[in-house]
Formats: structure tokens, sequence, C-alpha cells
């Protein structure tokens, strides 16, 4: 067995409770050194988190990867958009994952849509251009950013972004954006507005300044309960998501307990409805996940802010149609529920509860839904085929956590934690202090922690956060 000399390869005191990391690290010589420094200079900043899910050196080592993202972090304040790096190292054998992690702020942006500052809430990045696209949910405007990272020789990261071209005529107050897999549109759900927006995209990826389409929800929901029905009265797209196959676009009402099925004429931009599901009554559809096109497409994940659960839906992979719900699981602990008092007693004690995003990682193994009020991110591990969910948790505590994501390869998941006066803690310590970014270590084997705390960083308003893979430019 070899083992790294500390004092030799850095200058920097490492706790004795670090060993397996340094283990691993020793064992892959060709990435040692790097590996090492990175550790270091981490920890020494003292922005580092280290996540061991398994002290067993029975297996050996098959591959040590040193990530790099960026992360672009929304506000549901008017704050600047806030951009981050967040260096990884991971070393995985057959049973385990041991990650460590750094985050460095790079920038913050003021956002100027006709002169006046925006709200970057919601962000969607371009799938084949280095173009992300920010709603502002304060306002009826949208904005397409162009951005680059550049790397000096002493390795400081430097953010550069030039704004392509705005929109002011989505629908009012959108509270979700997302880009097609081609880069050929954006759409947004406009929650006051009751409408889903279509825009098209130029060569460059910026948006056209007018709409390409305005669909607008009309109705109300069945719901007779009086207290979810107060947010009933009238449409409320909360969400608008590419299908698996970039065919078709699916939007949840909250307002209706519906869910929309669109087709978009990729030669006008216009929104064709194909299919309306009609869900449960008073449960307040809010965001949908989809089973991955390599592992079948045949169910959809639908999170319900209102009712506190997750649904699986049967999915057609040939014409797109959701089917009724075959699953349905709560989110939080029984006696939680949903109120609509305001401030919302959320200090644990009042157990008020709003589900609010979930996402699936790229083997289609667990699934994760935030909860704002209990204050957690929930963890489900997913069956073989799609079709069933088995709770395993709530393996991270977050305030207010709104909107998180995973990194592309699902290693890491990072969760904007909200800072409001009244966001208080739910039953759970929070890893970070309310205004922040979290980032977690997933482990998808079973019989081990979902989520582990790697590190964190301050973001006030923490609403929404997008992930790409980082390619520095020197």
């Amino acid at each position: 067995m070899f083992f790294v000399s500390l004092p030799w390869y850095c200058p920097c005191s490492v706790p004795q409770s670090y060993p397996r990391m340094w283990r691993l690290c020793a064992r892959r010589r060709s990435n040692r050194l790097a590996m090492v420094a990175a550790f270091c200079t981490a920890l020494t900043n003292g922005n580092l988190g280290v996540a061991s899910f398994r002290d067993d050196t029975s297996h050996d080592v098959s591959e040590c990867v040193n990530s790099k993202w960026i992360l672009f972090a929304g506000s549901c304040r008017p704050e600047p958009l806030s951009v981050f790096s967040l260096d990884s190292i991971g070393c995985f054998d057959e049973t385990a994952v041991v990650a460590n992690a750094a985050m460095t702020l790079i920038a913050k942006e003021d956002i100027f849509i006709g002169g006046e500052l925006s709200s970057p809430t919601w962000i969607a990045l371009n799938p084949q251009l280095p173009v992300f696209y920010t709603a502002d949910s304060n306002s009826n405007a949208s904005t397409s950013v162009m951005y680059s990272i550049t790397q000096s020789p002493a390795g400081d990261l430097k953010y550069n972004a030039t704004i392509l071209e705005s929109c002011h005529q989505v629908g009012y107050r959108p509270v979700s954006v997302t880009a097609d897999g081609k880069g050929e549109f954006v759409a947004t759900a406009d929650y006051k507005g009751g409408t889903v927006t279509s825009v098209r995209l130029n060569h460059q990826g910026a948006l056209d300044s007018r709409v390409a389409d305005i669909s607008r929800h009309v109705g109300q929901s069945t719901c007779t309960d009086p207290i979810p029905k107060a947010r009933q009265l009238a449409p409320h797209p909360h969400s608008v998501v590419v299908g698996p196959d970039g065919r078709f676009v699916y939007s949840c009402d909250l307002g209706l307990d519906k869910v929309f099925q669109y087709r978009i004429d990729r030669a006008t931009g216009k929104l064709n409805i194909v299919n309306v599901l009609d869900v449960e009554a008073c449960s307040g559809p809010r965001r949908i996940a989809f089973q991955p096109t390599d592992k079948g497409g045949k169910y959809a994940y639908i999170v319900h802010e209102m009712g506190n659960m997750v649904a699986v839906h049967p999915h057609d992979p040939t014409t797109g149609k959701l089917s009724r719900a075959i699953q349905r699981l709560s989110t939080v602990p029984p006696g939680w529920g949903y109120c609509a008092t305001t401030p919302f007693p959320i200090n644990g004690t009042g157990k008020c509860n709003k589900a609010a995003e979930v996402r699936i990682t790229a083997s289609a193994k667990m699934l994760f839904v935030s909860n704002r009020g209990h204050n957690s991110i929930a963890a489900f591990r997913i069956s073989d085929d799609g079709a069933r969910l088995t709770l395993e948790g709530w393996p991270a505590a977050v305030v207010w956590p709104r909107g998180f994501n995973l990194t592309p390869d699902s290693t890491m998941l990072v969760a904007g934690s909200d800072d409001m006066p009244g966001y208080a803690a739910g039953t759970q310590t929070p890893v970070a202090p309310p205004g922040s970014i979290v980032a977690f270590a997933v482990n998808e084997s079973a019989g081990h922690p979902a989520l582990s705390y790697l590190a964190h960083a301050p973001a006030l308003g923490a609403c929404d956060v997008a992930v790409v893979a980082r390619t520095d430019t020197p």
C-alpha cells in the first residue's frame, strides 16, 4: 500500500478525518499530484467539503476524476445573477464514491432589460451554444446572454457576458424557462398571465425580439377545498419542460390541476395543444421530469406543490401522451400538509410545506424533490423499469429550496437556499445558512446516504440553479 506523505505534497494541515480521500488519491498515481494540490488549495481557502460514503478499502479504485463546473444562480429578488465555479474530485469504484468540492464566486452581473434592472430568476442553458436564458419573475421579460469563461496563466477565472437580445412580450411573471435540444426556440411558463409562450432563436442563440406564439390557458380547478382553491381560481402554469425526445413540450398548470402537452411548429414557433391530462383535484401540479429516452422514456414524474406528493405517470414514447398516475407518494413525513397562511409557519412547528422541484439522475436510478417548509431534499429510489418509487428519506436539510439541479453526470446536486424573512429552518439543522448555493455529492448505491454535503457559497435570494461543464479558454 502506497500512502501520500502529506507535508511533502502540500503545505496545508489536513485533519485526520480525511484519510479515505488521501488513500484513494494515492492509488491513482497519474492523477495524484493534481488532485492533492486542488484538495489542499480548497481546504486552505476554507470552502471545501468532503463526503465519504464508505470507508471500505477492500475495493481498488477504478477511476479518480477532477470535474469542473460553472453554476448560474438566479435570485427570487432584484439581485444580480451570480456565477460560480465548482471544482470537484471524485474517486469511484463499484460501490463507493468519495468526493470533495470547492465553490468560488466568479462574478455577480446586473442584467438590464430596456434600461431597467432585471431579476434573473429562472435560467435555462442553450444545449448547443455558450448562451443562457433568464426569465424575470417580477416582470414580463426574458433575455438571452452569451458568456465565456477565461482562465489567466495564474489560474484565475474571468466571466465575460454580452446581452444578445431581450423579449418584453412574454407573459406576466414567468416562473419557468426552457430551451429545446436543437437550440431553435425558448419557451416560458407565465404564472400570473396564465400563458405558455414560445420565442424563436437565431443562429447565435439570441432570442427574437417578438414572441412567436402565446397559448392562453382558461378555466379553473374543480377543487372544493377552500385552502388550495384560493390559488386555483384561474390558470397558473408553473413549468415548461421539453420532453425526453425533444418533440413535445409539457406544462404543469397549478391553477387548473392539468398538464398540457404541446407540439411546437419549428417553422413558425406556434404552440399546438396535443393532449391535456387531468390530475388529482387540489394537488397543484408544479414540475415534471421524464425517464430518459435511453432508459425507455416510458414514465414521467410530476411533483404537486399543494398535494406535497410526487406521482408516477405512464408516458407513451411514440405519441408523447401522459396517462393517469399509477403511484403517488408523499414528499414529507406524516402530519405535514399544505398551508396558505402568510407569513408561512415554516419553522418546523407549523408543519406546513410546499413541494417545489423534481430532478432525476442520468442513470434513472434516483429521483429528488425539494420541500419548502420541511426544508429538505427528499430522495426516492426508482425501480429498474421506472414504474415505482421508494422513499429513501430526507438526506439533505436546506432552507426553502425552491430550485435545484444536478450536474450533467449526476455526481452532484446543487440547490438554492432562499433567505426571505420568515423562511426559518425546518425540522433538521440546515447544512448552510439561508441565502446560499449548496452542493451535495450524490450516491446512487443502495444502503448509503443519497446526498452528502460538500460545500456552499453565499447567494442572496437563491432561487434557481443551472449547471454547465466548464471549458477554460486561455
